[in-house]
């Protein structure tokens, strides 16, 4: 079995974003109905290539690989997981 993912029509929207004690940059967002995950990328360009941090079940996330003197692009992706059918064999 394997499992596909479905980019869902609805954006999420990002709340609030925040630096940490620790110096990481913590950022929330809203919910998405049907939402399963979210993806979570970043780029150092508004308009550059995005590397995904991570996939998130929350509507939040810390990202702990930031450094100081950056500054960051996010993006956020709702996901809903698709389940393909076992197909048998002939």
């Amino acid at each position: 079995m394997s499992i596909d993912n479905k980019k869902l029509k609805v954006c999420p929207r990002i709340t609030d974003t925040s630096v940490t004690d620790k110096g990481e940059i913590r950022i929330q967002w809203t919910q998405v109905p049907d939402a399963e995950k979210y993806a979570v990328s970043r780029s150092e360009r508004v308009d550059g290539d995005y590397e995904r941090l991570a996939w998130a079940k929350k509507t939040d996330y810390t990202d702990k690989t930031a450094q100081e003197n950056v500054t960051y692009w996010y993006r956020i992706i709702a996901v809903k997981a698709l389940e393909n059918k076992k197909t048998s064999k002939k």
